[in-house]
């Protein structure tokens, strides 16, 4: 976000309301994160079918590392995708506060 602090100024000295800003850049980071996070969870599921037979020492006896999870546990799958989406929200709110604030004129000469 710290490279688009001149694009911040200019919308803010075009009118934008800082709240604007603020939904445009945080939709854009959450935007960016679920697409990560949706070829993270798809990898993880064909690489968990992939290794299942060599993760486990004992093939076909039990269905993952901690007794009652299983590799596709929907639960852990949905919490992990929660929080993962929780800390791309927050990494992207410093920044983006800091931009909401800058001066748009300091923001036009920002180089």
């Amino acid at each position: 976000m710290q490279q688009r602090t001149q694009e911040f100024g200019i919308r803010l000295a075009l009118g934008a309301m800082p709240a604007q800003i603020l939904r445009h850049a945080l939709g854009h980071s959450v935007a960016v994160g679920a697409i990560g996070l949706l070829f993270g969870v798809c990898s993880s599921l064909i690489l968990g079918r992939f290794l299942r037979s060599s993760l486990y020492l004992v093939p076909h006896e039990h269905g993952g590392m901690l007794y009652g999870v299983s590799i596709y546990d929907p639960l852990s799958m949905s919490l992990a995708c929660i929080f993962l989406l929780a800390v791309v929200v927050l990494a992207a709110l410093t920044p983006v506060r800091r931009a909401m604030r800058v001066d748009p004129m300091v923001a036009l000469r920002y180089e």
